[in-house]
């Protein structure tokens, strides 16, 4: 079982009288799922199932799910697009597919879908509501540096998921050229889709994770120094608050975190923040017993509620819940030459079900990654 908790230190203390985790005060949003509700690479293409129905989809590389167990799939595989899949009819909408420029896919989103084209100038920030309808497009400003026209190429770039909570967007940005190092750094606070106010100014702030149930922001902070992609430092995991877009929580990490290790996934459910660690190690590779080849190991799913503890078992498998039930991702065995993938079972009522699918595979120049809808933790 999945529900024991194995005891580590105590996380960061708060100020007299308050929560160890903040409560924000925002109304969780239902997420109604069915299970099981997932999506996965099988041999005609992606399956996307919620609960008893299912669809294969032979032209979709992923999807991502909506409350309500909707399927937000993008099936172009080269002009990427989005639509809306309606599980049990297999109809899309809507009748013209959100068009998507620029590299970044919507992150996680619960009351608001947010495409971002970084490769204009300005770069811009579109706002869909969960029905793909459009609700707002904005310019994001450039630099407010006063050396930036001395300095060739100096530009503000956008980046990463932007994530709204409580109808405030977030969403990232660096100053930087060429030729200019140790820009200014912060995140954008959008509100009403046209008020912007830059937060967070040089903090330290790596990438925001918003909840499943649309109701916490959380974050992942370098421990000290200026951020620098790829390099290996020591992280720690805070909460913002929406309403200033100010740091509210420090959570620290648990006392057996090492720098190695990398955040795969962060949730908030309640008053319990997860985080699932992983951990990059070299191993001599089967292929070739004279080189070594990068081997993704799990390091669990870390809770903390005032201190950290690891959910037992979660080393060796992925979990979402779903309700009370879940889905859970183990290791494939491997066969022959093929590289290592991961099975999926649904666990409901006492019962082990294998689920057909890969959450992701690699066939050719093809490529295709499933998801699972859920939250980290147990309601």
């Amino acid at each position: 079982m999945l529900l024991a908790l194995v005891s580590s230190c105590s996380g960061p203390s708060t100020e007299s009288g308050e929560p160890a985790v903040l409560d924000t005060g925002i109304e969780p949003v239902p997420l109604d799922v069915a299970g099981p509700t997932y999506a996965a690479a099988v041999p005609g293409g992606l399956l996307v199932r919620a609960g008893d129905e299912e669809r294969v989809l032979p032209e979709a590389d992923q999807a991502r799910w909506l409350p309500g167990g909707t399927a937000m799939v993008d099936r172009s595989r080269r002009s990427m697009s989005l639509e809306l899949l309606d599980v049990a009819t297999g109809d899309l909408a809507p009748e013209e597919p959100v068009r998507i420029r620029g590299f970044d896919l919507p992150g996680r989103s619960v009351t608001q879908v947010n495409l971002l084209d970084s490769l204009r100038e300005p770069a811009v920030l579109t706002a869909y509501s969960p029905g793909l309808e459009r609700l707002w497009s904005l310019d994001l400003p450039d630099t407010d540096n006063p050396d930036a026209a001395e300095v060739s190429e100096l530009r503000r770039g956008y980046y990463n998921v932007a994530p709204t909570i409580d109808g405030v967007t977030f969403v990232q940005w660096h100053d930087s050229a060429e030729d200019y190092e140790g820009g200014d750094y912060g995140v954008a606070r959008i509100e009403d889709g046209a008020v912007v106010e830059d937060v967070l100014l040089n903090e330290r702030i790596v990438a925001l994770y918003l909840a499943a149930d649309g109701a916490g922001l959380l974050a992942l902070r370098q421990a000290e120094g200026e951020p620098c992609g790829g390099c290996v430092v020591d992280q720690e995991v805070v909460e913002i608050d929406p309403a200033t877009g100010e740091v509210a929580r420090d959570y620290g990490m648990p006392e057996e975190y090492v720098e190695e290790w990398r955040v795969a996934a962060m949730d908030k459910v309640g008053d319990r923040v997860a985080v699932r660690f992983t951990e990059t190690e070299w191993r001599e590779d089967p292929k070739d017993p004279d080189d070594v080849a990068p081997v993704t190991v799990q390091r669990g799913t870390w809770v903390y509620d005032g201190a950290w503890s690891v959910v037992e078992g979660s080393e060796d498998e992925l979990t979402w819940w779903q309700g009370e039930d879940r889905v859970v991702a183990r290791p494939a065995p491997r066969e022959g030459d093929a590289r290592d993938g991961m099975q999926l079972f649904w666990l409901h009522d006492g019962v082990e079900e294998r689920l057909p699918g890969d959450l992701e595979s690699s066939v050719g120049p093809l490529y295709r990654t499933g998801s699972v809808a859920g939250q980290l933790l147990p309601p």
